[in-house]
């Protein structure tokens, strides 16, 4: 358990009142945001957290809780999610506004186990980007993409149009190469990406998801990566010691439909024969047990779901990377998994904005910001950092560390 004194800087906008503050720290795991904070300030209304190091807080990093100070002048927050600490991070923040939300105080508490630093060492770096529902107007997803350049590849878990109608392909197209054009780009379909009911095509360009996916695999393949393609609609792509998977699991009418069986058996085949160290699989729709919310008894979204889940319980430390759901990376419960053999299951989010169930009493606008996720994979670790699309901020509760 950790205390620390007040901490005298505020905003230049902001009073700052003086006052006793004494703020606690309970983690439950070094190196892990879950635990217990504790702010003990008489005659404030509420509190924000922050990571911070000892001159103040991190730049670049949002808030990662806010909750009410009782009439006692104590407020308390039970963190929960299994999101990691910063590196850089030795204290938090805790920053009070007074009941007239004229005044803030703020005080830094020490980390009572801070993690031990990783040594740096050769990552591979992936942005991933869900759920982009490209319509008329691309700037936000011009911008999301930029954040790509120069990394090994952008990966799209689905829904890159809004209405799977060529003039959006073709937009989309347009955006790649011309923001990364020497950055490799693997999408799999969403239910956005098919028309609501089929529709002729008279373009022959880039008219639908089909011709999009072999435009993507044939201009990664012309920029060195080796691709592979099944009749079926599955793919497969090799970085090295990653080697990435896309399954589209939806047809027209935008139901999640597997053509029969034959990706889930070309699935099954490649992941039995892939030497590489790391394993990500793109699909849209997440898994019924792996997807956040869900109840026990909930329907599945794809129609083979046990079949998918059951060839991935028969493999170790598979990266399985989802959409379709708009949930935000700051729900109180986390959007990653990790079960008990290692696979990860990460729910990405979205560019647009997302959704947060109302499960605390004080959640900010900012928390639904759309988010880009950065997947970092090294020997030793893999890295999940969510970014805010409009700021470029890391969220505090979008960044989690794993062991490999």
């Amino acid at each position: 358990m950790s205390s620390g004194s007040a901490f005298d800087r505020a905003a230049p906008e902001e009073k700052e009142r003086e006052g006793t503050m004494e703020g606690t720290i309970k983690q439950l795991c070094p190196g892990y945001s879950d635990g217990f904070y504790q702010l003990k300030a008489r005659g404030f209304l509420a509190a924000s957290l922050y990571w911070a190091d000892e001159n103040g807080p991190l730049p670049n990093w949002t808030s990662f809780a806010h909750f009410p100070i009782e009439p006692n002048g104590v407020g308390s927050y039970h963190m929960t999610g299994g999101r990691a600490v910063p590196d850089e991070a030795t204290h938090v923040l805790m920053k009070a506004v007074s009941a007239d939300l004229e005044a803030t105080s703020a005080v830094l508490v020490p980390i009572p186990m801070p993690s031990n630093l990783p040594q740096k060492e050769p990552a591979q770096r992936f942005l991933v980007l869900s759920d982009l529902h490209l319509s008329s107007k691309p700037w936000q997803i011009r911008k999301a993409l930029s954040m790509g350049k120069g990394w090994d590849g952008v990966l799209i878990p689905g829904d890159i149009t809004n209405d799977g109608i060529a003039e959006q392909f073709m937009r989309f197209w347009q955006c790649v190469t011309e923001v990364i054009p020497q950055t490799p780009v693997f999408a799999v379909a969403g239910n956005h990406d098919y028309p609501v009911h089929p529709l002729p095509q008279i373009c022959r360009r880039i008219e639908d998801y089909p011709a999009l996916h072999k435009a993507l695999l044939d201009r990664a393949a012309n920029l060195g990566i080796p691709c592979q393609a099944d009749s079926s609609g599955t793919f497969s792509a090799a970085f090295g010691d990653t080697e990435i998977f896309g399954l589209n699991a939806v047809t027209h009418w935008r139901k999640f439909r597997f053509p029969e069986s034959a990706q889930l058996d070309w699935l099954a085949n490649r992941l039995n024969h892939s030497s590489a160290r790391n394993r990500i699989i793109l699909c849209h729709a997440p898994l019924a047990n792996h997807r956040p919310y869900h109840q026990p008894g909930d329907p599945p979204y794809l129609h083979l779901d046990k079949k998918l889940q059951g060839i991935l319980d028969s493999q170790r430390d598979i990266l399985f990377l989802s959409g379709h759901t708009h949930v935000s990376l700051n729900c109180q419960s986390g959007c990653i998994e990790r079960d008990s053999i290692g696979n990860l299951y990460i729910n990405t989010g979205s560019i647009r904005p997302t959704t947060l169930k109302p499960e605390e009493p004080l959640q900010p606008a900012s928390w639904t910001e759309g988010n880009a996720i950065e997947l970092e994979i090294g020997k030793t670790h893999i890295c999940v950092k969510g970014i805010s699309i409009k700021t470029g901020q890391y969220i505090s509760r979008g960044y989690y560390r794993f062991p490999k």
